[in-house]
């Protein structure tokens, strides 16, 4: 157990653009957010979130410390629903 008082951060934002295909349009937008102590690196997780993708909701990867949120150009009225999956604990 660390002694660090977590008094401050360096987050990661990765903006990535989803297309159809090599160099097909790009239909969707993903931003992945990571966040660590920047004195001791010890990782954040993100609680309360479901494991996976989604396009209309915010998701964390299996270990909790990447969280993917959905996004969009704010002059776009309308976006783009994709395939996403969720991982769920089994028995």
């Amino acid at each position: 157990m660390s002694d660090c008082q977590h008094e401050d951060f360096q987050a990661n934002v990765g903006v990535h653009r989803l297309t159809r295909g090599d160099d097909g349009p790009v239909y969707a937008w993903i931003a992945d957010v990571e966040v660590k102590c920047s004195q001791c690196g010890l990782p954040f997780e993100f609680p309360g979130l479901a494991n996976g993708i989604s396009s209309t909701e915010a998701r964390v990867s299996i270990n909790g410390q990447k969280m993917s949120v959905p996004l969009k150009p704010a002059d776009k009225q309308h976006f783009e629903f994709f395939p996403g999956f969720d991982v769920r604990q089994t028995a």
